[in-house]
């Protein structure tokens, strides 16, 4: 058994309190003697009440933590809601090409609308929105795919009717939608009685806003791009199938459009011409003329200075060409023929520091077909009537793996199927009628 000393000398270092003194006991030998006596015949529960000091200072670190919290709840209500992130792959599984060709293809349920164009589609980080004119009636109608629960839902309360011609832009928080003509009337602007042609729809609150009229009438095929807070809208076709160098940018935060400097003639756009925001411009590949042989042709826009810039052309001719973005360049991809006649992919790239292109070899197709491409970690890949893969950097094609074989024979091209990358897998997807409407999903 211990000594009284040395119990007494134990509590002594034990007890720096001196709030003890208030509940009867003292540091002295035969108060701490007689507080060891208490405990070793199990009469003594401290409850000697806290030092006013102490409580001091928790009350001040309690009032911290509250005030922080309160921080915390006001930057997020500032902030608003949450952007869509688009879901990652498992942390330690670097996707290669050889690993995204191991892939395997699934059939997937192509949803509830049957488009009679070319069907639009963006990635929202969560849904896939699909929209286009109705086959049935020609009405526009829209329809979001959740991959995660491998469900659609039917987006109501479209205020816009389907005109042709019509193109989209995502922001990241809201879908724009704007433009088209009506072949009976040609291009009608909002405002006078005339159906509006511009609409903002965000999947969050699920509901649509109506756009201001624009200092710009409506045509057919503009390219659209979002520049961090306006929508950029450039170019496009009037009815009877001219070009218009028009453009016009909207600002949805604050409902107003501006005028914007003509596209440089003579740049024409047709419906696979696009536009990249690479920072600071939006970057357009178009083309010189409207045939197949017509030069390709790239400009850019700087809002900062509200001017174009002429850049170098692409290596190629421009038809049906289209324009991704994969770090510091971008891709240019479009369909040609060689001399015999058999339709090629012809791909470049365009350094944005250097100015500079660099062409790529080219990859033969069974059938010519609008280009419709996406950016994955592996690579772009490129639909164009059959799917592959380009390593920009080494500039080489390789094919993905065959369809699934459950598909029609019309169908199982995909001709005029978009491409989407949704940070885990492959969506292709083709609205139109049948037999031609199927929906897949590459899972690399």
């Amino acid at each position: 058994m211990k000594s009284r000393n040395s119990v007494v000398e134990a509590l002594r270092r034990a007890d720096p309190c001196p709030a003890r003194k208030s509940a009867g006991w003292s540091r002295s030998p035969d108060g701490l003697a007689a507080r060891a006596r208490a405990v070793a015949t199990g009469g003594l529960v401290d409850a000697a009440p806290l030092a006013p000091s102490r409580r001091r200072r928790l009350a001040a670190g309690l009032a911290v933590v509250l005030t922080v919290s309160a921080i915390v709840a006001l930057f997020a209500v500032l902030r608003g809601p949450e952007r869509p992130v688009a879901p990652r792959r498992p942390e330690g599984k670097r996707l290669t090409g050889k690993s995204f060709l191991a892939g395997t293809w699934r059939t997937l349920d192509p949803g509830p609308i049957k488009t009679e164009f070319a069907q639009h589609t963006v990635w929202t980080g969560r849904e896939m929105i699909v929209w286009g004119s109705q086959a049935s009636d020609s009405r526009l109608a829209v329809a979001a795919f959740n991959p995660r629960t491998n469900t659609w839902r039917h987006v109501a309360g479209v205020p816009l009717a389907a005109h042709d011609g019509a193109v989209t832009a995502w922001s990241g928080r809201e879908l724009f939608v704007w433009g088209g003509i009506d072949g009976s009337v040609g291009a009608r602007p909002v405002g006078g009685g005339s159906p509006p042609v511009g609409a903002v729809y965000r999947p969050a609150t699920d509901s649509w806003e109506i756009v201001p009229r624009a200092p710009i009438e409506s045509r057919s095929i503009p390219v659209i791009t979002w520049a961090g807070r306006e929508f950029l809208v450039i170019g496009g076709r009037h009815a009877d199938g001219g070009p218009d160098y028009e453009a016009a940018a909207y600002d949805p935060v604050a409902r107003r459009w501006r005028r914007l400097p003509d596209l440089p003639a003579p740049v024409d756009l047709d419906r696979s011409s696009t536009a990249v925001w690479d920072g600071t411009a939006a970057v357009v590949l178009g083309q010189v003329g409207i045939s197949q042989t017509s030069g390709a042709a790239l400009v850019a826009y700087h809002p900062s200075s509200d001017t174009w810039e002429v850049l170098p052309s692409p290596p190629f001719a421009g038809s049906d060409a289209n324009l991704v973005r994969t770090g510091n360049q971008l891709v240019a991809v479009h369909w040609a023929d060689n001399p015999l006649g058999y339709p090629f992919l012809e791909a470049a790239t365009f350094d944005l520091a250097s100015r500079a292109w660099t062409r790529l070899a080219p990859f033969a197709l069974r059938s010519k077909c609008p280009v419709f491409s996406t950016v994955t970690p592996a690579g772009v890949v490129v639909n164009c009537a059959q799917t592959a893969l380009l390593d920009a950097a080494s500039g080489s094609w390789r094919t993905l793996p065959p369809y699934p074989q459950d598909h029609s024979p019309e169908a199982r091209d995909f001709v005029l199927a978009s491409v989407v990358w949704t940070g885990r897998e492959l969506l292709l997807f083709r609205g139109d009628i049948d037999p031609w409407r199927q929906f897949l999903r590459f899972t690399p």
